[in-house]
């Protein structure tokens, strides 16, 4: 389907994830989630365009790794669609989350089969067990599970969000505007990554690649008067220091560029650059500690 634009959210701060690094970032393989899922899902829609909505702070690290269009996501997940949604031209926009990682190609063959069907096409899985609602046991026929990915007519989408409600997924925006909806039969493969205790049932993730990173760096500075020279964390008797915005220490600056280079996370301007404050004449070990911790 050539009239087709993937928009793949991955802008969202895992705070339910609860560890030190953001989902987004784990390592399936040799790559971050987030181009695992991307990837896997260009797989199966070779002729898609794809539109990423990240974090603002990830994109300069996530640009040399695809040639994808990447946008800046917004403070919601509503946000950071409508963002993505400037980038669209396409009739059709398919909407997931980087979280939902094993999307089958079935799942994404019977969305594509019912375009037509109506303005937004959604997955659903039936609720099995007994459902109370407010202390009254409801039908559980009546109740569904929505997944994504859905696809939705770009135009219909669009009017849809242009309103101040929020909400949790496109179809329940597009209904509310008026739209229709289409069900069709979800996948439990497309589960969502929520907490860490999800990523063990989900079959399609491989563990990290054991292969060995390296990464080289080195670093230069003039020399500049009555400044304190520091030279691999140790102070040193001089008239001169290095000429830099932090304290200039040439080697911890090298080892971090390496250490970056290694985890493809760009290099030390990128991640302390010489316009913020903050590091204004700062101790370069406290570069390297923020630099292991990332």
């Amino acid at each position: 389907m050539s009239d087709l634009t993937l928009i793949l959210l991955a802008a969202g701060n895992s705070s339910r994830f609860k560890t030190p690094v953001k989902k987004q970032w784990l390592r399936i393989g040799h790559d971050p989630l987030w181009l695992y899922v991307t990837n896997r899902i260009k797989e199966n829609l070779p002729s898609v365009n794809i539109v990423i909505a990240a974090h603002a702070d990830e994109i300069p690290f996530m640009r040399p790794m695809c040639d994808y269009t990447i946008v800046q996501g917004g403070a919601t997940r509503q946000q950071s669609l409508k963002n993505a949604l400037t980038q669209v031209n396409t009739s059709y926009v398919m909407v997931t989350d980087i979280a939902r990682s094993c999307v089958d190609p079935d799942l994404i063959d019977r969305l594509i089969a019912s375009k037509d069907a109506a303005d937004t096409i959604v997955p659903v899985l039936d609720v099995h067990d007994t459902v109370v609602y407010e202390g009254a046991t409801i039908e559980r026929e009546n109740v569904k599970r929505v997944q994504t990915p859905q696809l939705s007519r770009t135009d219909v989408l669009r009017r849809a969000l242009e309103t101040d409600i929020e909400y949790t997924d496109e179809s329940s925006a597009v209904v509310a505007a008026g739209g229709s909806r289409c069900f069709v039969p979800g996948d439990t493969r497309a589960a969502k990554i929520t907490h860490t205790s999800d990523l063990g049932a989900l079959e399609c993730l491989i563990p990290p690649s054991a292969a060995v990173f390296t990464g080289n760096g080195f670093d230069v500075h003039g020399f500049e008067a009555d400044k304190p020279m520091v030279l691999g964390g140790v102070s040193i008797d001089s008239p001169v220091g290095f000429k830099a915005h932090s304290d200039g220490d040439v080697a911890i600056h090298a080892l971090i560029d390496a250490l970056l280079g290694a985890a493809c996370l760009g290099d030390i301007g990128m991640l302390f650059p010489d316009t913020d404050n903050a590091y204004k004449n700062i101790d370069s070990k406290e570069l390297l500690k923020e630099c292991v911790s990332k």
